[in-house]
């Protein structure tokens, strides 16, 4: 870990802290902390201007920020599709296999080593 990275955990570590209670090393590694994260936020609202102005002239670029932004309402619904589809499945083994088969199809899924699995 780089000496600016110590720092910056350090600092992070210490923002719970008490400011009047730190020592003069210790306010020193808060403040570089404070800082950089105050740094940190001010590019991310740069770059999100840089896209909300990019949205002008090209529209993927507003699609970006609604759908990372709100993925529930915007978000591509692959996950949605999939754990429907998943959901189906499973209901149909459900309905057609002996209920001890069932089970045992679930917790062999679950596993990440079947006991009775052989190789």
């Amino acid at each position: 870990m780089s000496e600016a990275n110590k720092w910056l955990t350090t600092g992070r570590e210490l923002l719970r802290e008490d400011p009047k209670k730190l020592s003069e090393r210790d306010a020193m590694h808060r403040k570089f902390a404070e800082d950089i994260d105050m740094q940190i936020g001010r590019l991310e609202a740069t770059i999100v201007n840089k896209i909300l102005k990019a949205g002008d002239h090209d529209w993927k670029a507003l699609a970006w920020v609604i759908e990372s932004r709100w993925p529930k309402r915007w978000g591509k619904k692959i996950n949605v599709t999939v754990k429907e589809e998943l959901d189906t499945f499973l209901d149909k083994l459900e309905s057609r296999l002996p209920e001890e088969i069932y089970e045992t199809v679930l917790r062999a899924a679950s596993e990440d080593e079947f006991e009775g699995e052989t190789e």
